[in-house]
């Protein structure tokens, strides 16, 4: 017994200095930051690539790859991509799935099983359609950031400051996806060739290099609605501003108030209190859309009566008015659609689960048609502000 234990203990010793018998050297992979996904004319599936080539491998020059190749189906083309590069892609550290639009209004599906299934896709990674192609998007250069997917991660953490684009994650477009009543909504991605932005140096002569073109550049705006497995449209940035009060996902943001002619206030507000409720009335169904938001006077335009009592609870009022407009217009577009995007439905469900189940077969028809409405409340709860306003010089 005690010869065997040696045995076994010189066995184990054997096998921790051989190492693992599929290790991966540094060298020999590239890390995959994003990627994108189009549908070809012949029903072919392209994925484009941005890699990173690690610190401590053997390339000298850009650290950043990009590269696409097309396929049957999504794993038949990221492994045809493997003809274009001497690394092995790994794709624990993805970030960002950008889907084409042109794939997103046929079907979704073929691409989230692929995303579902890929053990090495994390479901943090961010899910945005861009509109036009995906794989030109990722060919664009960056301006600020050493490679396009930190950009565009740059603009993710930023859409929390205005309000007026959503970006979601993977892990929840997939339970989304999984209602059959409910809207599902994801990022949107616009890009374009304009000489009208700023840009940085590296741009500019990027540009000269290339006989004064015009070169692309990305814009997070607004909000891509599902319908189904399918791409229905988007929301502008007021809409999507709307959608976020209606559902309580504004982290924060601004609202400018028009009081006088050339007059404004300019809010900035926390995350709203938000709720949707449920009323019977004479066997029909109304939802009440009730928003309470806290904000905080950060500038004006003109020498305004701050601190006249009156004039506050008027702006509170005008603001109050700004915030109902958004909401319904984004509730206009979503009907529209023909995606309840704000879960009404679920609602229904939790308050009058026996109406729910006589009416969620028609739910289609009553969510264009139901009644909604809207109690805004906002408060102002102080002045970001040196007294009430800075002296003009005259």
């Amino acid at each position: 017994m005690i010869k065997l234990k040696k045995i076994g203990i010189i066995l184990i010793i054997c096998l921790l200095m051989t190492g693992c018998w599929d290790k991966t050297e540094l060298k020999e992979v590239g890390i995959v930051t994003a990627m994108g996904v189009d549908l070809e004319d012949d029903g072919q599936i392209t994925m484009s690539v941005l890699m990173v080539i690690p610190l401590g491998s053997e390339v000298q020059q850009s650290t950043t790859w990009y590269g696409k190749s097309k396929g049957k189906t999504l794993m038949d083309a990221s492994k045809n991509i493997r003809k274009h590069t001497s690394k092995k892609p790994e794709w624990y550290h993805s970030k960002l799935v950008l889907i084409g639009e042109k794939l997103a209004r046929k079907d979704m599906y073929k691409v989230l099983d692929y995303l579902s299934r890929n053990q090495q896709i994390r479901y943090s990674n961010n899910i945005i359609v861009c509109e036009g192609r995906a794989d030109e998007a990722l060919s664009a250069p960056a301006d600020l950031e050493t490679s396009l997917a930190s950009e565009i991660g740059g603009l993710i953490e930023n859409t929390s400051d205005y309000t007026k684009a959503y970006v979601e994650k993977l892990k929840d477009f997939l339970q989304s996806m999984d209602s059959e009543t409910v809207g599902s909504v994801c990022g949107r991605l616009r890009y374009s060739q304009d000489r009208e932005i700023t840009f940085s140096s590296n741009r500019e002569t990027i540009m000269k290099l290339n006989d004064e073109k015009d070169y692309k550049y990305i814009a997070l705006e607004g909000t891509s609605v599902f319908k189904g497995m399918k791409l229905a449209g988007f929301l502008n940035d007021l809409e999507t501003s709307g959608f976020l009060f209606i559902t309580g996902k504004a982290k924060g943001g601004g609202i400018p108030v028009k009081v006088e002619e050339d007059q404004y206030v300019f809010l900035d507000h926390s995350k709203p209190d938000s709720k949707i409720e449920i009323n019977m009335e004479d066997n029909k169904i109304q939802a009440n859309i009730k928003v309470e938001l806290d904000t905080l006077i950060v500038e004006t335009t003109e020498e305004l009566r701050l601190k006249d009592k009156k004039f506050i609870k008027e702006i509170e009022e005008m603001a109050a008015k700004e915030v109902r407009e958004r909401m319904e217009a984004s509730m206009k577009k979503a009907k529209e659609l023909n995606s309840d995007i704000f879960g009404i439905s679920e609602q229904i469900h939790k308050t009058y689960p026996k109406v729910w189940k006589e009416i969620k077969d028609d739910w289609d028809k009553i969510f264009k048609e139901i009644p909604i409405e809207y109690e805004v409340k906002v408060k102002i709860k102080g002045f970001n502000l040196i007294g009430d306003r800075i002296k003009q010089v005259k």
